[in-house]
């Protein structure tokens, strides 16, 4: 039986086809993003006027989780 660590790290949104990383607007060199988008679905309205992805941290996961495609150079 698998351990909770080993589920998230196969299945979390990070390792989802779906996820895309956040961008920081920072300088920091060694600050890398914790969280991402989830583009599962179309952008849903966050309030009346904007519009935009769900945020998601890297290490959550859900029930729509689908496995990267992962390219070998050859």
């Amino acid at each position: 039986m698998e351990t909770y660590e080993e589920r998230v790290d196969l299945n979390s949104c990070e390792n989802c086809k779906f996820y895309r990383s956040g961008e920081y607007e920072q300088d920091e060199v060694e600050y890398e993003p914790t969280y991402g988008f989830c583009r599962r679905f179309p952008p849903r309205r966050i309030d009346g006027i904007n519009s935009g992805f769900p945020i998601v941290e890297d290490d959550w996961w859900c029930g729509e989780h689908q496995k990267k495609f992962v390219t070998q150079d050859k």
